[in-house]
């Protein structure tokens, strides 16, 4: 598995209209161990959308704390996946001089990168929701619904 290391944790959010699901794996050799599961019904979704943002954080508050009594561990970062019609991604990039005289990148660097990546065009009725980062830079935004986001 690229970019993740051999013992390293992995939690996964899927938050669904009927049901949130959180799954706990460890990386042993290239593959995921699964160690952990929870689930809770899903309050605050409609047809896919947030419409009540505080049901929304209980649903899930409650699908983590028992994924992390099954592992006896306490989750600090998920994996989310984002879908949707009204969701778009577009990869976008930042070019930056590195400052060093060694030529080693250091953190205001990517800094710098990322807020010249941040740059980017969104229509007028979309709201940039997260930047990720993992080998490529993207940015992921979506156009304003009367459902809510």
């Amino acid at each position: 598995m690229p970019f993740v290391n051999n013992g390293e944790v992995l939690v996964s959010l899927d938050i669904g209209t009927s049901k949130v699901k959180v799954i706990i794996g460890e990386v042993l050799n290239d593959s995921l161990n699964i160690i952990g599961v929870g689930s809770s019904e899903s309050n605050g979704m409609k047809k896919g959308a947030i419409v009540d943002i505080d049901q929304t954080v209980q649903s899930i508050k409650n699908a983590v704390e028992q994924a992390e009594r099954m592992v006896g561990v306490q989750i600090e970062s998920v994996i989310v996946g984002i879908n949707g019609n009204h969701i778009q991604l577009q990869p976008c990039h930042g070019v930056v001089a590195v400052q060093s005289e060694n030529r080693e990148i250091s953190d205001e660097d990517v800094q710098r990168v990322i807020d010249g990546a941040q740059v980017i065009s969104i229509p007028q009725n979309g709201k940039l929701l997260m930047l990720c980062l993992n080998s490529s830079l993207w940015m992921v935004w979506t156009r304003s619904t009367t459902q809510g986001v």
